[in-house]
C-alpha cells in the first residue's frame, strides 16, 4: 500500500522549521517513457546479502525518484535478489525529513537548503549524489515600470522571500556582491509562491523571490525585468541521500539506482519536449512554461566532490550567520564516500 506523511509536529519538527524551509524545492523533472539504449554496464547485485528485504524511498511529484518509480526498472532489478521497493510520496522535503528522522525511509531526495537545516537537526542522512547546477531556475524579479534598476537600488525597498529558502541565500549573496546586507531591505516574508506572486501583483512588494516553473510562467504572462539570476551567486543544487545504514550495508542497491537515475536524466536533455509534455500532464502546467524551464536546466547524477561539499558549506555557514540555525555545522561529515557504487562514467562528469 501506498504510504504517504502528511503530519510534520513530531520528532523535533516544528511549524517554523516546516515553512523555513517548504519553498527550497526546485523542480528537477524528468520524463517516464525514456529510451535505454547507450546505458552504463549495470552491475550484479548481490544476493546473499539479505540485511533489506524492503528498501523504502521517498519521493516528491515532478521529481527525478518520481519519474524512477514510473519506470518500474529498479523493481525488476531488486526482484532477483528478493528486494522490493516501497515508493513513500511527501508533499514537502521537510515532511521528508521528519521520515528520515523517524528512520522510516531508505534512500530519498533533497536540496541545497533543506538538507542544512536537516543536518543541523540532526536528522540521520548522508549525501549520496548531486545534480548539476541549476543556477538560472531562480532569480529576483521587479515589474518593468518599476524605479528599480539594478540590485543596489533595492536599498530601503521591500522585497518578498522566503525566509531560509535557497532563495534567501542568493538574496544575501546578490547584495553583498553590491556591497548591501539583509538589514539595508524591508524584508518581506512569503510562504509559498501563490503567495509571492499576489504580493508582486498587488504591489505590496517591490521586488519578488521566484523560482522555475513559477519563474518562467511570470516570465511569459508578465512584463517583468530580472534583477539576478543564480549565475555566479549560488549553485542551486537538487540531492539525493541515504540513511547511513543503508549506505554502508547496500552499496550495490545504490549504484543500481545511481545508474538508472543517470539513464532517464541523458534522455530527458536530449528530449525537452516530450519531458514537457510528459510534466505537463502530471503537473498541470502549461507547456510553454515547463519548455522555458527545462531550457536552463540540465538532468544528470553527479559525485559529492570537494567543490560541490563547499558550496553546501557556504549555504551552511551563511545560515548560521544569520541565526536560521542554531549550531555550526560541517557538511563534510554527512558526504559518503563509496567508489563501490559510483561508476567511473559519473566519476569524471563535471560539476
Amino acid at each position: 500500500m501506498k504510504k504517504r506523511y502528511n503530519s510534520f509536529n513530531s520528532l523535533g519538527f516544528n511549524r517554523r522549521f516546516f515553512l523555513i524551509t517548504s519553498g527550497s524545492f526546485a523542480f528537477s523533472t524528468l520524463f517516464s517513457s525514456c529510451q535505454t539504449q547507450n546505458q552504463p554496464q549495470k552491475i550484479q547485485l548481490k544476493a546473499e546479502s539479505k540485511n533489506l528485504q524492503k528498501i523504502r524511498i521517498g519521493w516528491l511529484k515532478g521529481s527525478p525518484l518520481h519519474i524512477l518509480k514510473s519506470q518500474k526498472k529498479l523493481e525488476k532489478r531488486f526482484e532477483s535478489v528478493g528486494t522490493s521497493i516501497s515508493w513513500i510520496e511527501f508533499p514537502t522535503i521537510p515532511v521528508l525529513l521528519e521520515a528520515m528522522n523517524a528512520k522510516t525511509l531508505d534512500y530519498a531526495q533533497g536540496v541545497d537548503a533543506s538538507l542544512v537545516f536537516g543536518q543541523s537537526s540532526n536528522v540521520p542522512f548522508v549525501y549520496i549524489s548531486a545534480t548539476p547546477a541549476r543556477p538560472k531556475s531562480l532569480a529576483y524579479v521587479v515589474r518593468e515600470d518599476s524605479s528599480i534598476k539594478s540590485l543596489a537600488d533595492l536599498k530601503g525597498k521591500k522585497v518578498g522571500y522566503g525566509r531560509g529558502w535557497n532563495l534567501h541565500y542568493l538574496l544575501v549573496k546578490a547584495l553583498q556582491s553590491k556591497g548591501l546586507s539583509i538589514q539595508d531591505i524591508n524584508s518581506v516574508s512569503i510562504t509559498t509562491a501563490a503567495e509571492g506572486l499576489a504580493a508582486f501583483e498587488s504591489r505590496s512588494v517591490d521586488a519578488l523571490a521566484i523560482w522555475d516553473p513559477f519563474y518562467a510562467r511570470l516570465q511569459r504572462s508578465s512584463k517583468i525585468r530580472v534583477l539576478t539570476d543564480g549565475e555566479g551567486l549560488t549553485s542551486n543544487r537538487g540531492f539525493t541521500i541515504a540513511s547511513p545504514e543503508f549506505a554502508r550495508e547496500r552499496p550495490d542497491l545504490i549504484k543500481a539506482i545511481l545508474e538508472e537515475l543517470q539513464v532517464i536524466s541523458d534522455w530527458a536533455n536530449k528530449n525537452p519536449s516530450q519531458v514537457a509534455q510528459f510534466l505537463s500532464s502530471q503537473l498541470g502546467i502549461e507547456v510553454e512554461s515547463l519548455e522555458v524551464m527545462l531550457r536552463r536546466q540540465t538532468f544528470g547524477v553527479l559525485p559529492v566532490d570537494e567543490k560541490i561539499i563547499a558550496e553546501q558549506q557556504g549555504v551552511a555557514d551563511t545560515f548560521f550567520s544569520l541565526g536560521l540555525i542554531s549550531k555550526q555545522i560541517q557538511v563534510k561529515n554527512v558526504v559518503a564516500r563509496n567508489p563501490q557504487w559510483l561508476p567511473k562514467e559519473f566519476a569524471n562528469r563535471n560539476s
